[in-house]
């Protein structure tokens, strides 16, 4: 029986190698997740989409946790029937003189019978508002369909380490492990 009395050779070190390779992993993983949500928000989403983000995950969130409602700025369509929400295809971005994005209503919806375009605030139910906008403006895919290919390949880069993965030791135990 070999009982080996006395600290590590590590203990006191920092980094510690195992948790330095460990630490660095994790960070690697965080950094994809990071930037594969930036690259999907920046070529995927469209315009709308990106507008409207935080207030779907704010909505879902404050329904999530019981309150019914919240103080919400939505961009509406106003036409001859009166105002409603307006649609990703209703709607163009748009740079003023001063550079400022908005937006603006496209030929296809002035064709259609839209007359323009108005941002109001109001008091909304969360539920129903969250459900209004991940049905037509984010084509039910929920915030977490957006995410699960950053959280997988994330994954994957943990995983990838896996077969690489070494212990750090003096080259007395190398030697030993030696044939």
């Amino acid at each position: 029986m070999n009982q080996e009395w006395g600290r590590n050779q590590y203990a006191g070190e920092w980094p510690n190698p195992k948790a330095a390779w460990t630490i660095a992993t994790v960070l690697l993983a965080v950094a994809s997740v990071a930037a594969i949500c930036a690259y999907r928000y920046t070529y995927l989403l469209t315009p709308l989409q990106k507008f409207y983000l935080t207030t779907y995950m704010r909505s879902g969130l404050r329904a999530g946790i019981g309150f019914k409602s919240g103080r919400y700025a939505l961009l509406n369509v106003v036409d001859r029937r009166g105002s409603r929400l307006a649609l990703n295809e209703e709607v163009v971005p748009v740079t003023t003189a001063t550079g400022e994005v908005t937006f603006s209503i496209t030929d296809e919806a002035v064709r259609m019978g839209d007359q323009w375009l108005v941002f109001q605030q109001g008091q909304y139910d969360n539920a129903k508002l969250h459900a209004f906008l991940g049905h037509w403006i984010y084509r039910d895919q929920s915030f977490t369909d957006f995410v699960r290919p950053a959280l997988w390949r994330g994954r994957d880069r943990k995983a990838a380490r896996e077969p690489f993965k070494c212990t750090v030791g003096t080259a007395a135990e190398h030697q030993e492990l030696q044939p």
